[in-house]
């Protein structure tokens, strides 16, 4: 049987040096015409995560949006203003209860190789269920990245803080 696992996306971000149209970064465009929302839960769903958690930034979003926002039986919005990625990741576990079973968080511009995507997905389906991964990225380009640092062992040390590893 293949573990279930649901998703959380952190899209309640000011994306402030994001130029588009969309007004929020989640519904910003890609090249071939999906928003990055859009292009998120596409990858989820192909993978057979079916529980899915957005939390996206309340001030962002008048009634016209978020009745345009992708509608999919097991998705269902948070509308908050968080301080930072970490509150938004505190939020979003708040509202997704523990004893369902394991969860997978990203960000709202999670952009990854589908194939990418996919092993992550197995890779974690295969986890005991006292373990936890973490795929982070060298890249960094944000206003207030969520930093993660990591232990000589590469587990992590601990989310948040000025600088990170990654």
């Amino acid at each position: 049987m293949i573990k279930q696992i649901r998703a959380g996306i952190l899209g309640a971000g000011l994306g402030s040096r994001l130029n588009s149209n969309a007004g929020a970064k989640p519904l910003a465009t890609l090249a071939g015409g999906k928003s990055l929302l859009e292009n998120l839960l596409w990858e989820l769903k192909k993978n057979g995560v079916t529980e899915i958690s957005c939390a996206l930034r309340s001030e962002q979003f008048d009634e016209r949006k978020k009745a345009s926002l992708p509608a999919h039986p097991g998705l269902q919005y948070l509308f908050k203003d968080t301080e930072s990625s970490l509150h938004t990741l505190a939020a979003l576990v708040e509202t997704m209860a523990p004893e369902k079973g394991p969860a997978l968080f990203m960000m709202a511009d999670t952009i990854m190789l589908p194939e990418d995507f996919s092993r992550f997905l197995r890779f974690c389906r295969e986890l005991p269920e006292n373990e936890n991964a973490v795929l982070v990225t060298g890249f960094v380009d944000d206003e207030k990245p969520l930093w993660v640092n990591l232990n000589q062992d590469q587990t992590v040390a601990r989310f948040g803080g000025d600088h990170g590893q990654i």
